[in-house]
C-alpha cells in the first residue's frame, strides 16, 4: 500500500461563458465533497495561484486553481469500488453545459516517493487538528495547520534513468528550497496515471512529466525559487491555501 496523492488542476477556458465566482462555488462546495465522499480521499487542500506571479512561474497563471486529495493507498483508483462510485453518478446536462464545457481539469495520480524531513507529513493533506498519530510518510493527519505557501513544480525524468531524479532533487533542488526563507517540507512524487478533461471531452494525458515536487512554505509574502527553473522545471506554480477540507470532518465520510 503506497500512500499518495489526487492531483487537480483546472482553468476556465472560456471566460465569456463562466464567471469565476459560479466556478468556485460549485467547484469548493459541491464538487470536493462529491470526491471526499469516496472512503479512499480522507482529506483535501484547496489552493490558488498567488498574484502577481512571480518571474518564471507561469503555471498557475494558465491555471490557477490546485486541489490537493490526500490519498492513503494511491492503488485505490484501480478498485472497483472507486471505479464504480466515481463512474455511477454523471454530471447533470445543465452541469455539462454550464460548467464542464468551458472548463479543463488536469487530473493525476501520484505515488508518494520521498518526504523532507523525512517525518513531514504530506503536502496534500488536510490535518486533523485532533490526531494523535505520530507522522510517517504514510501518514494523512498532523497536529498543525498547513503552511501558508505552496510551490508546486513537475519534471521530466533525467533521459538515463527515472531514478536519477531523486538524487537530482536532494543534490540541487532540496538545498535551494531548504536555503529560502520560510521552508517547512518538501514532498516528491512519481506520477502513475494522467488524463484531462477538456471542454467535457476525456483523454490520456500525453507527455505529462514523469516528477512532482511540492514545497510548502510559511511566511508573510509567497517564495520564489528560480532554480527550478534552471533544472528543468515544466509545470512550475506558486500557490496559497485557499481552503481546508480536513481529515476531521471528512475521514469518516464513506466509510
Amino acid at each position: 500500500m503506497a500512500p499518495g496523492i489526487l492531483w487537480v488542476s483546472s482553468r476556465i477556458v472560456n471566460k465569456d461563458k463562466l464567471d469565476v465566482e459560479k466556478f468556485c462555488e460549485w467547484y469548493e462546495n459541491t464538487h470536493i465533497q462529491e470526491v471526499l465522499i469516496l472512503p479512499g480521499f480522507p482529506s483535501a487542500l484547496r489552493y490558488e495561484a498567488v498574484t502577481p506571479v512571480p518571474r518564471g512561474m507561469q503555471y498557475g497563471k494558465e491555471a490557477p486553481w490546485l486541489t490537493t486529495y490526500a490519498m492513503p493507498d494511491v492503488d485505490y483508483r484501480l478498485s472497483q469500488a472507486f471505479k464504480d462510485l466515481s463512474g455511477g453518478n454523471p454530471p447533470s446536462a445543465e452541469l455539462i453545459e454550464a460548467v464542464y464545457k468551458h472548463t479543463r481539469f488536469d487530473t493525476r495520480f501520484y505515488e508518494e516517493r520521498g518526504s523532507f524531513p523525512a517525518s513531514s507529513t504530506s503536502p496534500a493533506t488536510a490535518p486533523s487538528p485532533t490526531s494523535s498519530s505520530s507522522p510517517t510518510p504514510s501518514s494523512s493527519s498532523s497536529s498543525s495547520t498547513p503552511p501558508k505557501f505552496l510551490i508546486a513544480a513537475t519534471f521530466h525524468a533525467p533521459k538515463d534513468c527515472t531514478t536519477e531524479f531523486p538524487k537530482q532533487f536532494r543534490a540541487k533542488l532540496l538545498p535551494q528550497l531548504e536555503e529560502t526563507p520560510g521552508f517547512v517540507r518538501a514532498k516528491t512524487y512519481e506520477v502513475a496515471t494522467a488524463l484531462v478533461l477538456d471542454r467535457w471531452n476525456w483523454a490520456a494525458a500525453e507527455g505529462v512529466p514523469g516528477w512532482l515536487v511540492m514545497a510548502e512554505f510559511e511566511g508573510g509574502e509567497a517564495p520564489a525559487v528560480e532554480g527550478f527553473l534552471g533544472e528543468g522545471g515544466v509545470e512550475v506554480g506558486v500557490y496559497k491555501v485557499g481552503r481546508i477540507y480536513s481529515e476531521e470532518e471528512w475521514g469518516c465520510v464513506g466509510e
